[in-house]
């Protein structure tokens, strides 16, 4: 006899409620690899050859990691999107007019973008966050606005710091810092928001 609790219908639930709710980990840890690997391209291809050559790498790990995001989702994924534009531009015109001085100042323009429609979002009384992080995930109002403004506190001082490294040290310092430092920061406020989230669950 089946346990009425191992029953297919309550099988499919019990695998179904965490993207019901929101709380994807496993989605979100993909994400993050795939935002990781051009990082990693970038700082291989300046560690072996130069900057133009780690730069040409970081388009197109960018252009692949975007391709994989948008067939994993089946639908336009905003944000490798924005990453994409973001640094087919800048990385171009490094590549164009061979002055690296535009890559290494790419995290610092494309975080402060980020965080100024952030913080224009919020003030107009909208929570992008809910898109990013799921629509389904379940959390108070209050929580997603204060998470919203440590994120745009946390993306400012990533773009200082990025200043700070690309003007006080070597490139390859720099790469290291984009390709390990960052993400490292990016996967710590990750995690203090998931915690954040949960502990401010409707």
């Amino acid at each position: 006899m089946t346990d009425k609790h191992d029953s297919p219908a309550n099988a499919a639930t019990a695998a179904g409620h965490t993207k019901a709710d929101g709380w994807d980990l496993r989605g979100n840890i993909r994400r993050m690899v795939l935002e990781l690997g051009p990082a990693l391209l970038l700082f291989v291809g300046t560690s072996i050859w130069d900057i133009y050559v780690g730069t040409a790498l970081l388009i197109a790990g960018t252009l692949i990691s975007t391709a994989v995001s948008w067939r994993g989702e089946r639908r336009i994924p905003l944000v490798p999107v924005a990453s994409l534009v973001s640094v087919g531009a800048i990385g171009g015109l490094t590549l164009v007019l061979t002055d690296p001085r535009f890559v290494k100042m790419e995290p610092t323009i494309s975080n402060t973008a980020v965080a100024v429609v952030l913080a224009a979002a919020l003030a107009f009384g909208r929570l992008p966050l809910r898109t990013v992080f799921g629509a389904g995930t379940r959390a108070r109002p209050e929580a997603w606005k204060h998470l919203t403004l440590a994120l745009v506190t946390f993306l400012l001082v990533l773009s200082g710091l990025n200043e700070v490294v690309w003007r006080s040290f070597d490139t390859d310092t720099w790469a290291a810092f984009k390709a390990f430092a960052i993400p490292a920061l990016n996967i710590a406020f990750l995690a203090g928001a998931w915690t954040w989230l949960r502990r401010n669950a409707e």
